[in-house]
């Protein structure tokens, strides 16, 4: 599920979201896209989480864009990328804030 927001500062409206377009293998990554018209216009979607490509599970998952009362922008997001796969029973999993 997305998970939209406006700035306080400025009124621009932020959307994260999971997506499978970052990478050749489709494993689901972090977008932001962002809006500085009242959502008339958006910008192209970027990836903002950071999860090493090299990680043996390197999907990250469950955004959360919120905005400061000055205007920063934070995702918090989860990934396994300290997953080892040693027990199968159990999926190591991090959170994170872009």
């Amino acid at each position: 599920l997305p998970s939209y927001t406006v700035n306080p500062q400025n009124g621009f409206l932020y959307v994260a979201y999971q997506s499978s377009a970052f990478r050749p293998d489709q494993l689901q990554q972090i977008g932001l896209v962002t809006s500085r018209d009242g959502g008339q216009t958006w910008s192209k979607g970027v990836q903002v989480n950071r999860t090493p490509a090299y990680a043996l599970n390197p999907q990250a998952f469950g955004p959360f864009v919120a905005v400061t009362k000055n205007g920063r922008v934070g995702i918090p997001y989860f990934d396994f990328r300290n997953d080892d796969h040693a027990d199968p029973t159990q999926t190591k999993m991090d959170a994170w804030l872009a």
